[in-house]
């Protein structure tokens, strides 16, 4: 996934930023998993080679480190502004729109709900919701900067945070003519559980609301043959830094795997 416009005030855009040598140079978040989105054997798998990987080349680990506001805020607010787009400037369709998200239960769209609840939350706001709205994502992106020691490497904070893309391997093509990532009723199997499709949009969603440069890097694959990878993601406008960082990732697991 690529990341977000990079605002005016992001501090690693302003200045070109050192590349670490190696891994060991490098101070490593990892998010192994959430409890709105457990992750499957694979995927969880992926991640302990990952921080086999790191462990082995000397890298500053930290396991469990949670982004801020990491959860069901940030994906409500997600959600609600994803939605924003598939607003109506005609009144009747606005009104239409307006109906759907005030049909919603209460519950819908809290940690037992379906994030889909408020993206339809988010097609009905008004302007007025969507500039609160919107504050609240530069809230959350300055606060995502401090995560990050308001830099690119080397800037005190983390360097880089690594988490799930998804909460299983890839998964078989299973869209129908007319269908989408919006559509109620798509589901996902993870380790022989059903989940709605939906739930493909909560580990990548936070880069993408605060801005953060993010990329999947493929890890191992199943003893079916499907490729799992893991999100790596920095700090926003140090996108060098995270390709570069993933490549020694990769390079690294690969070899741990191959006793190299």
């Amino acid at each position: 996934m690529s990341d977000a416009a990079v605002s005016p005030a992001s501090p690693a855009a302003l200045r070109p930023s050192p590349l670490p040598a190696s891994l060991a140079e490098c101070t490593v978040a990892i998010l192994d998993d959430h409890p709105m989105c457990p992750v499957g054997v694979d995927v969880a798998g992926a991640l302990r080679a990952c921080s086999s990987a790191l462990e082995a080349a000397g890298a500053h680990v930290k396991r469990d480190t949670l982004p801020p506001c990491f959860g069901s805020t940030s994906l409500t607010l997600y959600m609600r502004l994803l939605g924003a787009k598939g607003c109506s400037a005609d009144p009747e369709g606005h009104a239409r729109l307006l109906r759907a998200a005030r049909a919603l239960r209460p519950s819908d769209g809290t940690e037992a709900g379906p994030p889909l609840a408020e993206y339809a939350r988010g097609a009905a706001m008004t302007h007025g919701e969507w500039i609160h709205a919107n504050g609240e994502r530069l809230r959350l992106e300055a606060a995502a900067d401090a995560f990050f020691g308001h830099g690119g490497f080397g800037s005190g904070g983390y360097d880089v945070l690594i988490s799930p893309v998804a909460p299983c391997a890839a998964i078989p093509r299973n869209e129908l003519p007319g269908q989408d990532a919006y559509t109620p009723g798509r589901a996902i199997a993870v380790d022989g559980s059903t989940r709605g499709y939906d739930a493909l949009f909560f580990w990548p969603h936070y880069a993408t609301l605060v801005g953060q440069p993010s990329v999947a890097v493929p890890i191992c694959t199943t003893a079916g043959g499907l490729p799992v990878g893991v999100q790596v993601s920095g700090p926003r406008g140090a996108d060098e830094l995270v390709i570069h960082f993933a490549g020694m990732l990769a390079a690294n697991v690969s070899a741990l795997a191959h006793g190299i």
